[in-house]
């Protein structure tokens, strides 16, 4: 990583999320920002790990990832120039008191896709004076993530509940089916020792002998055993 130049306000309101800044704003963001630039393929920062840094994009492309099931996922990627990366959840500005900005996880984690230049603010400073300058925003957006929380954990319960119902479905198939197996072969065995027996019964009148009966009989007991 080497860190450039100070982003002059001109250049940073070619960015689209900075154009409709005054110039007092753009300031303050020149002056606390910094120009940083990474080799392909440097992990800007680690899901989970806390918000420190909002990246904006000048060059190059990054990658978002998302650890999904014990490995990781690719979400999005972008070389769009003011593509943004990082500590955005820091921009709804909630704190323990109300008033301090809260410090958030990453939600993925973010790699350089190519050789990239990023404007760097820092998160916690950025959204402080984000709830100063844009107050109703700063509601809006702390509402829009809170909406997020909650839905996604509704989502989440959601999904467990049907993967519990889909494994208990699944282990009742399994259970069930040699229990019903096991039923209708002794429903087949009751027919047939009863279709053994009218067979004994014709072969008597028939004539046979005592000894061919009675072997009959222990030919009978050895396949019942």
């Amino acid at each position: 990583m080497s860190v450039c130049d100070v982003l002059p306000p001109e250049e940073l309101r070619t960015l689209f999320l900075f154009e409709k800044l005054p110039d007092e704003h753009l300031n303050w963001l020149c002056a606390h920002g910094k120009v940083k630039a990474f080799p392909a393929n440097t992990t800007l920062y680690h899901e989970g790990d806390p918000g420190e840094c909002f990246f904006v994009l000048l060059s190059g492309e990054v990658t978002m990832n998302r650890m999904v099931r014990g490995g990781e996922l690719e979400v999005h990627r972008s070389s769009m120039r003011g593509a943004y990366v990082g500590a955005a959840l820091a921009l709804d500005g909630s704190g323990n008191d109300g008033a301090t900005p809260a410090v958030h996880a990453y939600g993925n984690t973010a790699r350089t896709h190519v050789d990239s230049t990023f404007f760097v603010l820092p998160a916690a400073e950025l959204a402080q004076v984000f709830t100063e300058w844009f107050p109703m925003a700063a509601h809006l957006v702390a509402g829009m993530f809170l909406g997020a929380r909650r839905n996604g954990s509704a989502v989440g319960q959601r999904e467990r509940m049907v993967a519990l119902g889909t494994l208990t479905a699944g282990l009742t198939h399994e259970l069930g089916n040699p229990a019903a197996a096991a039923e209708r072969a002794a429903a087949n065995l009751r027919i047939r020792l009863g279709e053994l027996r009218s067979a004994r019964a014709e072969l008597a009148r028939a004539g046979a002998t005592a000894e061919a009966l009675a072997a009959l009989d222990r030919l009978q007991a050895e396949v019942l055993a």
